[in-house]
């Protein structure tokens, strides 16, 4: 008996498994490859039988979901990330049910690498709180999910304002001295 694969005949090896039990003859074939697609053929004297042989990605799993809640300090970098069980596999990102589209958002950066999938917020602001949803495309229902939660930053003041006496018509300076960088601050005179 022969077995054939795309008109070249299969030779045993780790990969091609053959058995015959009782005019049962069988083909074991390991780590089945898309590029091998097309016919797989059986000799046996002079009978022959043919048939198509097909492989198609297995179906799209989440195999490390994202965290099912974070919460990132508004102005930090923050990376919602999941892993899927192939590298080829697409994702479409949404945002409480709407699509986001690549690049429209200068802040956010969708990233494939490997089997990893990641949502990066180069700067956490409070728009970007939310449900994230990390959908295969053309894939069913595989998808995952997390809950985004901005929290502000906890600024502290590391050197208050000193007491001054200035001199009229002089230049007054008042400095103050903040635990953040890229604070937006206000100054008030009076109240005003």
């Amino acid at each position: 008996a022969q077995w054939f694969l795309n008109e070249f005949e299969i030779e045993r090896t780790e990969r091609f498994e053959f058995k015959e039990n009782k005019g049962r003859h069988t083909l074991l074939m390991k780590n089945c490859m898309k590029s091998e697609a097309g016919e797989i053929r059986f000799v046996c004297n002079n009978v022959e039988r043919k048939i198509p042989y097909k492989v198609t990605d297995a179906p799209l799993r989440f195999v490390t979901p994202m965290q099912c809640e974070m919460v990132a300090t508004e102005n930090s970098i923050c990376e919602l990330e999941c892993d899927v069980n192939r590298a080829s596999a697409e994702v479409q990102w949404f945002k409480n049910g709407e699509l986001l589209v690549e690049d429209a958002d200068e802040n956010i950066e969708q990233v494939a690498e490997g089997r990893k999938r990641k949502l990066v917020f180069v700067s956490c602001q409070p728009e970007n709180q939310g449900e994230y949803v990390c959908k295969g495309v053309n894939e069913g229902d595989a998808a995952c999910k997390c809950d985004l939660t901005i929290a502000g930053r906890n600024i502290k003041i590391r050197r208050g304002l000193q007491t001054c006496e200035f001199i009229k018509n002089e230049t007054a300076e008042f400095e103050i001295e903040v635990s953040h960088d890229n604070c937006r601050g206000k100054w008030f005179v009076n109240g005003e």
